[in-house]
């Protein structure tokens, strides 16, 4: 029985709506795990705020629909010991990551240090599948942390698995900040990519482009680790006849996304 065609045999609308998609998802194992990781410090107040979390809401679905299990983080404040201020665990399930998006706010510092070192180690502890990768977003430089670099070093040096791929977002940063110089220094020893937002409209194009360039990725290591996964039973691309139906509009999944603000 193809997952892909078992999902597209019924209404979105019905699957989100009554929990079923969840329900089918938990049966399997998942093909991947991706982790959002989202500054949400005073400065990410406003507009921005409220464009990282549509973002995050359109990419979570995206990928839960293509059998990726998410979790999604918030940093801010002023301890670099416990930088996550709120934090959803694995979940296939997209009621539940619409429902704690919705609830982020900004405010506070930013430990952005410590956010990369907690989230390398959640991968490494709770991951559900043998591929794993984190989306970080920061609009400005660690304000608790000191030596990001050396955060940076102690996650790789901690975790059995060493860094797992980091896939940083400067949001509105200048090329020239030391926030930007910590983000290429995590992409390039994570062996992941660091993009630049210079708009919130830019944002969710961002992180579209960042999941479909890791998804075969994580399908072919998976599948090669756990060939019986119903998953690897699908089409290494599943968004290539049906774009809309893999990367749909969150305000159609969550209205609410689409009218609250900060």
């Amino acid at each position: 029985m193809k997952f892909k065609s078992l999902i597209k045999a019924a209404s979105l609308s019905f699957l989100v709506s009554s929990g079923a998609y969840a329900q089918f998802g938990g049966l399997f194992d998942p093909i991947g795990s991706m982790v959002l990781v989202i500054d949400t410090s005073g400065s990410m107040s406003g507009e921005k705020i409220k464009a990282a979390k549509q973002a995050a809401s359109a990419t979570a679905i995206q990928a839960i629909l293509s059998g990726v299990e998410v979790s999604v983080k918030t940093f801010s404040g002023s301890s670099c010991s416990r930088p996550i201020t709120r934090s959803l665990d694995f979940t296939m399930n997209i009621e539940e990551i619409g429902n704690f998006i919705e609830t982020i706010t900004a405010s506070g510092g930013t430990p952005l240090g410590g956010a990369i070192r907690d989230a390398n180690l959640f991968m490494q502890r709770y991951k559900n599948s043998p591929s794993a990768m984190a989306v970080v977003l920061s609009d400005g430089d660690d304000t608790a942390c000191g030596s990001v670099r050396n955060m940076i070093d102690q996650a790789d040096r901690n975790a059995i698995d060493g860094l797992y791929e980091f896939n940083p977002v400067g949001f509105q940063l200048s090329q020239s900040s030391q926030a930007s110089k910590d983000l290429r220094y995590l992409a390039d020893k994570s062996g992941g990519d660091l993009y630049f937002a210079e708009q919130p409209a830019s944002l969710q194009g961002i992180y579209s482009s960042i999941y479909q360039d890791w998804f075969p990725r994580a399908v072919e290591i998976t599948c090669k680790v756990r060939p019986n996964n119903p998953y690897c039973e699908t089409d290494t691309d599943p968004c290539e006849d049906d774009p809309d139906f893999c990367a749909p509009d969150p305000c159609t999944i969550n209205p609410r996304l689409c009218s609250i603000g900060n």
